[in-house]
């Protein structure tokens, strides 16, 4: 993959799919010359900058985190986790559900 994604390629993560069914454009693809897949069975593609994946998780992985951005970083679930837990201590018990 060229530019920004460069340092996934060749890369396998593990990642989990929510869909039903096949993507068709619903009009002429002006770049299709430099639209590539970048995944098997056209679970991914990339044009320019912009890469489009089916498979969900790839933000949760901490080696594709260090491969885009050099170093550790906090993982989706990481960031989730400490939102929580600042919640939990920052917010009157069932406060939230007061809200709902």
């Amino acid at each position: 993959m060229p530019g920004f994604w460069a340092p996934l390629g060749g890369m396998t993560f593990e990642g989990y799919e929510i869909r039903h069914g096949d993507t068709q454009p619903t009009a002429p693809v002006r770049d299709a010359p430099r639209l590539h897949s970048v995944l098997a069975e056209n679970r991914g593609w990339q044009i320019g900058q912009t890469l489009a994946l089916y498979p969900h998780g790839l933000f949760e992985n901490s080696a594709v985190m260090r491969a885009l951005f050099g170093r550790e970083t906090p993982t989706l679930e990481d960031t989730l986790n400490g939102l929580a837990d600042f919640v939990e201590a920052h917010f009157a018990k069932n406060s939230l559900m007061s809200l709902v």
